[in-house]
């Protein structure tokens, strides 16, 4: 995400299309990493913005890594 903001820092991206199209491609480029934030650019005071969404981010991890199996299979060990 960094790598947007710096174009527009550096003044690298200034037409707001374009700044869009930046964060569309990002986006997609690290899916798990942008369902976890929003991003904005704001074209009058010229600011790109970013901001972690907790709520969603601390569901997924209390989701994240367990799961169950079930067997019918006696002569396996816990």
């Amino acid at each position: 995400m960094a790598e947007a903001f710096t174009r527009v820092e550096k003044g690298q991206l200034r037409e707001e299309k374009k700044i869009h199209q930046a964060i569309g491609r990002l986006q997609e480029r690290y899916p798990r990493v942008a369902r976890y934030y929003r991003m904005d650019y704001e074209a009058e005071r010229q600011t790109l913005t970013w901001q972690e969404d907790s709520e969603k981010k601390s569901i997924a991890e209390k989701l994240d890594g367990g799961y169950v199996l079930k067997t019918d299979r006696q002569d396996l060990t816990a």
